[in-house]
């Protein structure tokens, strides 16, 4: 199935509608024909594209990121050997963007395919400088908790049509999502979150334990017509969906105040996937307290190599800064503007109670 509003939505020739976000990047690197090669992330994305890169018989590269937590151009540039080079996945990371046009120019340069993550980011407008191209290669989730959140599905969006008929016979290919392959992810992410709550070693992540769990980020699904025309819809509305969430997040950022706490801006154009916000002490007792009170926040996303045993830390120094202070909180449909008054008061009341004591 191809989605129609999110091929005029991206000037794309082909948007394939797929299980996932992460079945659509695994289609579009075996399409491209990347193997054993080095894939370029940045040391903050979501594990689910670790995984990916993996099982489509190449390495991750992780790198660090700027202010702005999306992948870094200054340390792109310290990477000495470029040849076994694949690829560059750039994270529009939590709805924001950085040096995203140099980054594009230096893949280019090298003759080194430019993969967008759209993921936390659909609908954003990056402004244009000249002599620049938006790249030929991104994909999309529209799973839980992201800008259009349909509970599944993904896009795999793209202009080449060799690539696109590659990527459709890849998909034919693949196995359909079960119940049990859903089971064996939801057991996956309980150890994902383990690890990340160091309740458990990340020895548990180590490369033998994850080869069985291929097909949970790498099959198909048979989506029905209500749901491609709930999508096309919901596409649509983008621009209303994210002045909405925009919106949230201004008053997140007028309303909190606390000493304790820097509510993060994006730039002109981005959208808000979440409002970030650094802590400067009690990070974790603070989000436990949040909880408690029912309020949606989480410290998304951790360094890979506290997650994964196979990756070293190699110079992650704004990453592991952002590690230990991030709060995300949700902007979503789920929060209302009152809610983010209530969420003051509880942080308001959490740092009294601490300095009283």
């Amino acid at each position: 199935m191809r989605i129609l509003k999110l091929e005029k939505l991206l000037k794309k020739n082909f948007c394939l509608l797929t299980k996932s976000g992460s079945t659509a990047l695994y289609l579009l690197i075996k399409s491209l024909n990347i193997k054993g090669k080095s894939i370029i992330i940045p040391g903050n994305i979501c594990y689910d594209v670790i995984l990916v890169i993996l099982f489509t018989g190449n390495k991750p590269l992780p790198i660090d990121i700027d202010k702005n937590q999306c992948l870094s151009f200054a340390s792109l540039k310290r990477i000495k050997t470029k040849n076994n080079i694949g690829a560059i996945i750039y994270p529009y990371m939590y709805g924001n963007y950085g040096d995203v046009y140099k980054i594009k120019g230096f893949a280019k340069k090298n003759k080194i395919y430019f993969i967008e993550d759209i993921a936390p980011s659909l609908g954003i407008k990056v402004p244009n400088k000249k002599n620049t191209y938006i790249s030929d290669y991104s994909f999309c989730s529209f799973g839980q908790g992201k800008i259009i959140d349909m509970n599944l599905g993904g896009s795999l969006n793209i202009n080449s049509k060799i690539v696109y008929e590659r990527a459709r016979n890849h998909y034919s290919k693949l196995k359909v999502f079960s119940k049990k392959v859903k089971k064996k992810y939801d057991s996956l992410n309980n150890i994902y979150k383990k690890i990340v709550d160091k309740k458990i070693s990340k020895k548990q992540f180590k490369l033998s334990n994850l080869k069985k769990y291929k097909d949970c980020f790498a099959s198909k699904y048979n989506f029905k017509n209500f749901f491609l025309s709930t999508l096309n819809n919901k596409i649509k509305n983008i621009n209303i969906t994210n002045k909405e969430r925009n919106k949230k997040a201004i008053k997140f950022q007028k309303i909190i105040k606390n000493k304790n706490i820097n509510l993060l801006k994006h730039n002109k154009g981005a959208v808000y996937w979440r409002q970030n916000a650094l802590v400067d002490k009690d990070r974790n007792k603070l989000l436990k307290y949040l909880t408690a009170n029912k309020v949606y926040a989480r410290k998304f996303f951790p360094s890979l190599d506290t997650i994964f045993p196979f990756i070293q830390n190699q110079n992650l120094k704004l990453v592991k800064n952002f590690e230990l202070k991030i709060l995300n909180f949700w902007v979503g449909k789920q929060t209302s503007l009152k809610n983010i008054e209530e969420i003051n008061k509880h942080i308001n009341n959490f740092f009294f109670m601490r300095e009283s004591h």
